[in-house]
């Protein structure tokens, strides 16, 4: 009779049979795995904590940006209308406010969207544990 095993994990730790044939090899290594794992666990998490603050920050700038340039717009239409150019000042206030309406309700819309699918993923993923 021939028998064979496999054994497969996924993941910077090892199971703990693993870990302990490895400290049979050498005592040291589990320890300088785990750090190893904790290290580049860390190094992870600070990346991501950046991606997600340069992100904010550019989300910032750009909400700043439109918010001066449609009020510089809302501000040069409403002159033009003060000195009898009606059709100019509201041309450049509705040519600044409508993209900028439009961008707003776009974006809704596609984080409700998004937001959706993530839910309905989740919620896949805890009716069907294996997959």
């Amino acid at each position: 009779m021939i028998a064979a095993q496999y054994g497969h994990y996924h993941g910077p730790i090892p199971s703990s049979n693993e870990m302990e044939r490895y400290s049979k090899i050498d005592p040291t290594l589990p320890d300088r795995i785990m750090t190893l794992a904790e290290r580049q666990s860390a190094h992870r998490q600070d990346l991501e904590s950046r991606h997600l603050d340069s992100a904010h920050k550019k989300s910032l700038l750009g909400s700043i940006c439109a918010f001066i340039i449609v009020m510089t717009a809302i501000v040069g239409g409403t002159i033009c209308i003060i000195s009898d150019k009606e059709a100019v000042g509201i041309a450049t206030i509705l040519t600044a406010v409508v993209p900028v309406v439009g961008a707003f309700v776009f974006g809704t819309i596609s984080n409700r969207q998004d937001r959706l699918q993530k839910w309905d993923e989740t919620k896949s993923a805890r009716n069907n544990p294996s997959t």
